[in-house]
């Protein structure tokens, strides 16, 4: 993992389902505690200390994507849903953490005839012919 430096242990989970268009994946990556903290699994961190680390990995995601037009990282309380991507380009990425404070669960979505192909080949063309990214992305498609 280039980001941090190191190799990070995770988990990708793709969901197969009934949906006639979207892919759901979901990816567990195990954190590290804090030095002072007690072994995980042994006590629960206060839900005040879980909700405030999450609410500093979600800032971070946010600012990470900030300067991406496609990629929405959902408020708190929202799951990445496929419903909600349906004939978009765009990618929603919900952020989480589990009951213990010590693995964040990361939802992302995408609808796969928009942005799992076509929409990204023109994003992409977009990119290489100085065009503005989002020309031609932002009208809802009609139904195919």
């Amino acid at each position: 993992m280039k980001m941090a430096g190191k190799a990070i242990p995770l988990i990708f989970t793709p969901h197969l389902g009934p949906l006639n268009r979207g892919i759901l994946a979901t990816v567990y990556i195990p954190l590290e505690p804090a030095a002072d903290a007690p072994s995980a699994g042994t006590v629960k961190p206060p839900a005040e200390e879980r909700t405030e680390k999450e609410k500093t990995l979600r800032e971070w995601y946010a600012g990470f994507y900030r300067d991406e037009p496609f990629v929405r990282i959902l408020p708190w309380g929202l799951n990445a849903a496929t419903g909600r991507v349906r004939q978009s380009n765009f990618c929603d990425i919900s952020v989480h953490l589990d009951q213990t404070g010590h693995t964040l669960i990361i939802e992302s979505v995408i609808d796969n005839m928009v942005k799992g192909a076509a929409g990204q080949a023109v994003q992409n063309m977009n990119i290489l012919c100085g065009f503005e990214e989002t020309l031609g992305l932002s009208a809802p498609p009609a139904l195919f």
